[in-house]
């Protein structure tokens, strides 16, 4: 998160936004929460456990759609119809 949710003010280490306040801690932690399951993802996937690295890059999207677990899953589900 580079920016704060609610009023846009660029973000700094803090858990606050510098600018209106906001608390930003559970944002974070869902940030990096995602994070942790993209990772688990990508190492099912490099150990060949399709289906745990589905459900964890199902998971991590579900907190934070990002371009590289759209893609991931993309691949996984592309890889199975050609089977």
């Amino acid at each position: 998160m580079e920016r704060c949710p609610n009023c846009r003010a660029r973000l700094s280490e803090e858990a606050s936004c510098r600018r209106c306040g906001m608390d930003l801690s559970r944002l974070i932690e869902t940030e990096q929460a995602a994070e942790r399951l993209l990772v688990a993802g990508l190492g099912g996937l490099l150990a060949g456990e399709r289906e745990a690295a589905r459900r964890s890059l199902a998971r991590s999207r579900a907190l934070r759609d990002t371009d590289l677990a759209r893609l991931l899953i993309g691949f996984l589900e592309h890889g199975d119809s050609r089977r």
